[in-house]
């Protein structure tokens, strides 16, 4: 008797148990990946494109800013800022000495063929907005005529320098040189706190990917993994379908069994 109470309280906890998970599902890093594909008149029209992906992890919000312009293109195409805003309009507090690293998997070249991963970028990246801002918040890095304060740039020269350059640029012809290094190939991350409010991905809005330094190379992002289902619409995991399954099919077999004996006692 006690070892059947014993196998009958172990189905019930595996199938309770799994219950749990289904509809309590563990909380993870949100993400909000922004692309946007335009044309830059700095440069006469050259084709450029970006990707923002956005993660928030507790009160920590990374952005990791990537140029994917495919062309081998000149400086003015660089990748050099990107604004935003946020539904909420929370507090976030940006560090410009230590908010900033090289993306893992990039480089940084500080000329057409030298890359040093150990370049400092603390100060070449402001988040101070300017008196014609583009969005509530961002980083840059460069004044991007108006948008950002380039007096928050305490390392470079507030150009093309510390940009982002896409993938395929080798760096020859094309207007660069050596005043436009340092340069990120391809991608930087930036590190966010939120000390006052309160966000979800899901309140990053029109954000802008900024080319160049004159102002005008300002490219819409658009939200491409926003239709996102509810929680409770998630696949669950295997091990969670096997914990219930396992539960539920032990319940149902003791079940069975108890009947076939009281089936077969005499009347």
């Amino acid at each position: 008797m006690e070892a059947t109470r014993n196998k009958i309280l172990t189905f019930a906890a595996a199938a309770l148990v799994a219950l749990q998970i289904l509809l309590n599902p563990q909380p993870s890093s949100a993400v909000s990946i922004f692309e946007g594909s335009g044309t830059n008149p700095e440069t006469g029209g050259g084709g450029v494109s970006g990707q923002a992906q956005f993660t928030l992890v507790g009160s920590t919000l990374t952005l990791v800013l990537t140029s994917t312009t495919t062309a081998n293109h000149a400086k003015g195409d660089d990748l050099t800022g990107i604004a935003f805003n946020i539904a909420t309009n929370p507090t976030l507090s940006y560090s410009e000495s230590t908010g900033i690293a090289l993306t893992s998997g990039h480089s940084i070249f500080t000329n057409s063929t030298t890359v040093n991963n150990a370049t400092v970028l603390g100060g070449s990246w402001t988040n101070n907005l300017g008196a014609t801002p583009l969005g509530n918040y961002g980083v840059a890095a460069t004044g991007f005529n108006g948008a950002f304060s380039a007096a928050g740039i305490t390392t470079g020269t507030g150009g093309p320098d510390y940009g982002i350059v896409g993938p395929n640029v080798t760096f020859t012809g094309g207007g660069f040189s050596g005043s436009a290094f340092p340069l990120a190939k391809s991608s930087l991350t930036f590190t966010f706190s939120v000390i006052g409010g309160s966000m979800t991905e899901s309140d990053i809005q029109n954000v802008k990917f900024l080319f160049g330094t004159a102002g005008n190379g300002i490219v819409d992002g658009t939200c491409t993994n926003c239709t996102t289902p509810p929680p409770l619409l998630h696949s669950p995991e295997p091990s969670t379908v096997f914990l219930l399954g396992s539960g539920l099919a032990g319940l149902a077999a003791w079940r069975w069994r108890r009947r076939q004996k009281r089936a077969a006692r005499p009347d």
